[in-house]
C-alpha cells in the first residue's frame, strides 16, 4: 500500500510542527524521521510514497526516489525566500 509521509527534519523543525502533524494524522500520514533510518530504508520508504510532506529544503531530497506522480507538499515559512526558480 502506498505511503503518505511527513518528513520531520532536525534541527530545522517547523515551529508549529506538532500542530501540523496532528492535522496530517487525520489524513493517515505517517511521520518519518530520516535520521533514524539507514540509507536503504529511506529509499524503500520514499519509493513507496504517494504523498511526501515536509518543510522546504534538503529533507525533501529523498523524494527523488519516489515513483512518478508522487505529490510533494513543501511547507515554507514567510521568512524563507523562494528564489529557486530565479536561477
Amino acid at each position: 500500500m502506498p505511503l503518505r509521509c511527513a518528513v520531520s527534519a532536525r534541527p530545522r523543525r517547523l515551529r508549529n510542527e506538532a500542530e501540523i502533524l496532528r492535522v496530517l494524522n487525520d489524513f493517515e500520514v505517517t511521520v518519518i524521521y530520516p535520521e533514524r533510518h539507514s540509507f536503504l530504508e529511506q529509499v524503500r520508504l520514499f519509493a513507496d510514497a504517494e504523498l511526501v510532506v515536509g518543510n522546504n529544503g534538503a529533507n525533501l531530497a529523498n523524494a527523488v526516489v519516489a515513483r512518478r506522480g508522487v505529490t510533494v507538499f513543501a511547507i515554507a515559512s514567510e521568512a524563507m525566500h523562494d528564489d529557486f526558480f530565479g536561477i
